[in-house]
């Protein structure tokens, strides 16, 4: 059950992460087409102007905003990145969390039955015609098989 709701849950992380990831390549992508298209418009604007003076100021301007717009983009992709290495770094905590509390759940609940079965088991032998040494033998080999399934589980 446990390997069951591991593997759920990885899978789950793993999705995630690939979402993600899926998103930061989309807006990369429209990045690019952005910039792309407002390099266009500048060379057409820097062909329909002719005086020599004015296109050197566009090519400046063109420059400096390709070299923003470049910042940007590093900066976007960072935080990006980031947030992404925190998402999953929160989700693998949860995920542990989550894996301890079932466990201890689990472990819980097998001690209480095993507390159970002892007592009905003294109560049981004491009850009948057995000497006290088989009673105490038989709830000692039946606390150590159950506390081998114990941790046989818990593994």
């Amino acid at each position: 059950m446990i390997i069951i709701i591991i593997v759920v849950v990885v899978v789950i992380v793993i999705i995630i992460i690939i979402i993600i990831f899926i998103f930061i390549f989309i807006f990369i992508f429209f990045i690019i087409i952005i910039i792309i298209i407002i390099i266009i418009i500048i060379i057409i604007i820097i062909i329909v102007i002719i005086d020599i003076f004015v296109i050197f100021i566009i090519i400046i301007i063109i420059i400096i905003i390709i070299i923003i717009i470049i910042i940007i983009i590093i900066i976007i992709i960072i935080i990006i990145i980031i947030t992404t290495i925190i998402v999953i770094i929160i989700v693998i905590i949860i995920v542990i969390i989550i894996v301890i509390i079932i466990v201890i759940i689990i472990v819980i609940i097998i001690f209480i039955i095993v507390i159970i079965i002892i007592i009905i088991s003294i109560g049981s032998s004491s009850s009948s015609s057995r000497t006290s040494t088989t009673s105490f033998s038989s709830s000692i080999s039946i606390i150590v098989i159950i506390l081998v399934v114990v941790f046989l589980l818990c593994y």
